[in-house]
This record gives C-alpha cells, structure tokens and sequence, in this order.
C-alpha cells in the first residue's frame, strides 16, 4: 500500500471542507480524481504530499514510496537548457558513466590483485549497479522521446527562463514523467497539450509502472488511462470502480437504489406509525403497537438523499436566422503580427452546422477565430455574432458581475439580467462580486452570460471547455447541441468535440483538411486513410502536393524505412543482451579481481555501448521518416 486515508478532516475557518475521507491507493493503480471547482481537488492533493496537514484523521504514506506533483498551474524554474534539465533527472548514471571511465584508466595502470586494483574493482562493479539502476545508457534517447511526445523537441536548446507559462508546465510534466515516481499526482495535465501530445501522455500513462491519481476534466482522457474514480462532492469522497463512462453508470444506479431504500423505508415507517397511531389505546391492540414502537426505535434511519449539485443552465437562442452560407473563405491568408501561418486557406460554413477546428499548438487555431469576429473574412447575410473569448480579456476587472452583464444589455430589465446570471450560478450576493474577484470558472460562466444575452445566431468559441467542471461542460453540450443556429468553435476536449461536432476542420500551415462527422468520425478516416495510404484532402499553396500523398518513389522509401526499422530492433535487442551478458561476467569475483580477464570485457562493453547509442540514433532517423 502506497498511501491510506482514515477519517480525514480538513477544513477553513468558514467551516469543514473534506469531512471523514478515508481510501488508499495501492502500487499501480491508476486513478481519476473529479468533482466540481472548488470541491477539494487540489486540497486533497496537498493533503497527499504534505504540503498541508488535516485537521484530524490519519494518512499514512510509504516512507520508501517517491511523490511527483504536477500542479494545475505549475511552472518550472530552472538556469538551465530544456535538454540540460531533463538530464539532470539521470545525473547520477551519467556522472557514474563518466567515473566508470576514468576507474576503467586506472585499472589498466594499476598493478593487478593489489590493494589499489581490489579497490577500483570494488567501485567499478558499484557504479555498474547504479548506471544500470536507471538504465542509463538509454537516458538521452528517453529524454528525446519524452521532448518529442510532449512537443517540445523544437525547445530543446531554450532557456527555461525564456519559455511561456504553458511550455514551462509542459517541461515540468516532461520531467516528471522522467523521474518516475512511485506515486505521480497530477493536477489537470492535459492543460497545455494538443490533440497529439495527448495520446502521447496517455499512452505513456496506459504503461507507466507507478500510481497515479489525476485531476481532469478531460472525460475521454479519464475513460483511457484510469481504473477507479475519486468523486469529492460536498466534502464527501466516494469510490467508483472503472473510467468515467463507467462511474456515471454506477453514479446513477447508487443514487437510484439509495432513493428507492429511503423511500421503502420512509413508507414502512409510515406504516407502522399508522398502525401505532390506530392501536396504541384500544386494550386488545396496545401490546402488539407497543411492539412496533420498540421495532421502530431499533430501525437505523437513512438520510434523506443529497441532491447533486446543479450545473448553469445554459441557454442559446437566436432572434433571427442567417442565409444558407455563414462563412466563404478563397484562398485567404491567416496570419498573425506579420508571421504567416498558413498562405491558402480554403473553406466554408453552412448555416445550422456545428463545426470544430483542431490541430497542433501553435497552427492558428484562435487567431482564425478572431478573424471570423474582426470580419477579416466576409460574413454571409444576416449573419449576427456571439464570440467566447477563453481568456476573458473583453472583461472589464473592476464591474461588478451584475454590472458586467447589464451595462452591455440596457434594454434588459433587472429580472432578465438576474434569470440570465442566475442560470450561471449568480445567484444573491455573488452577483455584486467584482469581476477581478471572480475565479477562471466564475469568469468563464459570466462570459457565457454575455453570449447568451446576444441571442445571436452564430456562435465562435474559443475554448468553451476551459475552467468549466465535468457537469458544466455537459450542460454545455446539451444546450449547443439545442442550440438552432451555427457554431464554429476551437477545442481540444474530444469529449466535447465528439458530442457537438457535426464537422471537423484540420488546420495545419498547409491549409484546412474537412472532415464529415464528430471526432470519432475524423479518428476513423485517419485510420482508413492509413491502411489505404489515401491522400488527406488538403489545399496547399502553388498547388503542392497534399498532406499524406506518396509518390511510388516515397512510398518504396518509406517501405526501406520500415524494413530497416525492423532490422535495427533486431540488432538493438541483441547488443542490449550482449551486454547484459557481458555485465554479468563481469560481476563474477574471479574477472572483477583478474585484469587480464576483466580488461578485455571492459573495451568489448564499451565498444558494443558505443555501437548501441549509434543504433538507437538511426533507430530514431529512420522512425522520423515514417511519422
């Protein structure tokens, strides 16, 4: 067992805030942890690792078990490269690489079966052990594969210092998952990450060795890497075996037969007061309602059920309809401060779809979105927009929410401003909050109140999902699914794209590939466009060819490629048990202790590590040219 929680408590001076948590996490596991924003997430993350301390209870934690934290917002700080950061995770393989060759120069100058020689044997066969403990030989080409997985190969000579918040938290998470922990926490890591980095960090997690216990709310990312979920609703912690999918079922089926109960129990308890009530005075019957009354006192009574908690209510309508065709894009050119990102852009929206852009960071995602809203791109007739900003910027910080909202809709009565933010969750009070008071997933439902008050029959949102918890993003969905009019929106939330899409537009520097259907729908055509080695769509400038065509000449090179992939595993797996064998020879005492025997190993081990790293480097050309 790794770490056990028994009776915890923890609270803020406003009252209890965990009460009675109590679960343990054994070695492997893989764990989802959910609830809504400021349920106590991240506070039971900081329970775990000690950075505060309960108010009463117990946690126990494996005092050999090592902890890694990601937080939500973390962001490493360090003098140091990318790469030169990343290797520090292996600094005492490499520094006993490096010993091991100065050790293995002194032997040969050291006259053998000394004291001396005995000594440096000693040593070498110490350094071994802890080059091999973190498999060291293989430490550069596990960091590239790492930077690779999470994008930031293209960082890897930067200075840490020079980065932005979201690359720095990429960094972070990429050392963390070099270290290894026995127990790795993290706090909403798909932050930050594309749809390509994410199957990364999920595959990475499917086999990573330790535990782990994440935030997200990711759904598809919890329903691909975690066996149990943590659910903290209302102080209260709850297990629920399986991913998300599954805890939803047994979500539903515990509260359905935990109601069914209380109701069974409430009507025999009804009944037996009735029969109490008609019996107690009449001689005949008062022993046997007596009876009943010592039955009833002996009955332990079930708490009425809790009701979740209600997500906002959000609701989208629009005044009037647009034409048929919202947005018709020729070959336009997206850029941003003079950087050309992509030269021809190609494509079109018809009214009534709903249309999700993906791609990799960095491709112009959001700055096509503000295109469409500046007017950078001609709008069809009677077309009336409504734009969600993720970062919140058209809010004014020192209005008031009420204000936020009623000094953009004048015509509205205060009823009407109030319904609207009451929906959000506004509700008394917290609507004369200043908006500088407001947390991301408050700002994020006041910009939602704004959308909804246009009544607009286009919709473009950048990022809808970002700070909304699990039951927001799904009242979301609903209500856009409702929603009549168009929507063309940036996310990276497949969950959310695959229950609202009706399209989705693949951007790249090469332009937009269009795809029918939601996500899974975009998933399939890729994989058919794999086994088929079909062209992916795309328009390209000077008209180049498409992205994922093959010339017969690529093709037979990709086919070399593959072929010469499959030789160098094969020669990787047998030099690696080379020198397997050759570190086991040298381990026995009567070659550690002869140098006449032990010298000859040492150069054959170092010439087949030599021939190993050079292997591993054409391994990794040779890859690069099939992805």
């Amino acid at each position: 067992m790794l770490l056990n929680f028994t009776n915890v408590n923890f609270g803020y001076t406003d009252g209890d805030f965990l009460s009675d948590i109590s679960f343990s996490v054994e070695e492997g596991e893989k764990i989802g942890l959910v609830g809504a924003n400021g349920a106590g997430k991240s506070t039971l993350l900081k329970l775990i690792t000690g950075q505060l301390s309960p108010d009463s209870g117990e946690i126990y934690r494996l005092k050999s078990a090592s902890v890694g934290y990601l937080k939500q917002n973390g962001s490493i700080d360090s003098p140091r490269t990318v790469f030169e950061e990343m290797m520090q995770v292996f600094s005492k393989s490499t520094n006993a690489i490096a010993r091991m060759r100065d050790v293995e120069t002194l032997l040969a100058e050291t006259e053998e079966n000394g004291a001396q020689f005995k000594a440096l044997s000693i040593e070498y066969e110490r350094l071994k052990n802890v080059v091999a403990a973190e498999d060291g030989y293989t430490a550069e080409i596990r960091v590239k594969t790492v930077l690779a997985g999470l994008n930031l190969t293209p960082f890897s000579d930067r200075l840490i210092a020079t980065l932005s918040g979201g690359e720095r938290t990429r960094v972070e998470l990429a050392k963390l998952l070099l270290e290894s922990p026995d127990l790795l926490l993290l706090d909403e890591p798909t932050n930050h990450l594309d749809l390509t980095t994410l199957a990364f960090l999920e595959d990475f997690l499917l086999s990573y060795k330790g535990a782990v216990i994440t935030v997200s709310h990711d759904r598809y990312f919890l329903d691909k890497t975690v066996t149990r979920i943590f659910e903290i609703e209302s102080g209260n912690l709850t297990a629920y075996e399986g991913n998300y999918t599954k805890y939803k079922i047994l979500r539903e089926e515990a509260d359905y037969a935990y109601r069914r109960a209380y109701e069974k129990q409430v009507e025999e308890l009804s009944k037996m007061q009735d029969y109490v009530d008609r019996n107690l005075v009449r001689a005949t019957t008062a022993k046997s309602a007596k009876s009943r009354i010592h039955r009833m006192a002996q009955i332990e009574r079930l708490a009425p059920p809790k009701p979740r908690m209600q997500p906002p209510v959000f609701r989208f309508t629009q005044h009037t309809e647009s034409m048929k065709q919202v947005f018709s894009v020729q070959n336009a050119t997206l850029s941003v401060e003079n950087k050309v990102l992509c030269p021809n852009l190609n494509f079109s929206v018809r009214r009534g779809e709903r249309v999700a852009i993906i791609g990799k960071n960095g491709t112009g995602k959001s700055t096509l979105i503000k295109a469409l809203v500046n007017g950078k791109f001609p709008w069809g007739g009677g077309v009336t927009l409504a734009y969600y900003d993720q970062e919140n910027s058209d809010l004014n910080p020192e209005n008031t929410v009420l204000s936020e909202l009623w000094e953009r809709n004048h015509r509205f009565s205060v009823t009407e401003v109030r319904s609207i933010l009451g929906r959000m969750l506004f509700k008394d009070d917290a609507v004369e909050k200043r908006v500088k008071e407001l947390s991301g997933g408050e700002r994020a439902k006041l910009e939602f109140s704004l959308v909804q008050a246009k009544h607009a029959n286009t919709l473009l949102l950048d990022e809808p999902t970002n700070h909304l918890d699990l039951g927001s993003r799904e009242s979301l969905e609903s209500a856009l699914i409702e929603f009549p009019g168009t929507i063309v929106f940036v996310s990276h939330d497949r969950y959310f794209i695959n229950a609202v899409a009706t399209r989705v537009f693949l951007l790249s520097p090469a332009g937009i590939t269009e795809y029918e259907g939601n996500y899974d729908g975009y998933v399939q055509r890729l994989k058919q466009e794999e086994e088929t080695n079909q062209p992916v769509a795309e328009k390209c400038k000077d008209e180049k060819k498409v992205e994922g065509f093959r010339s017969k000449k690529e093709r037979a090179e990709e086919a070399q490629a593959r072929n010469r992939v499959r030789e160098l595993e094969k020669k990787i797996s047998t030099i690696e048990q080379e020198i397997e064998e050759m570190n086991a020879q040298i381990s026995l005492p009567e070659i550690a202790t002869d140098y006449t025997k032990l010298q000859p190993l040492l150069t054959r081990l170092e010439e087949a590590q030599e021939t190993l790293t050079h292997l591993y480097e054409d391994w990794e050309q040779c890859a690069e040219m099939l992805n």
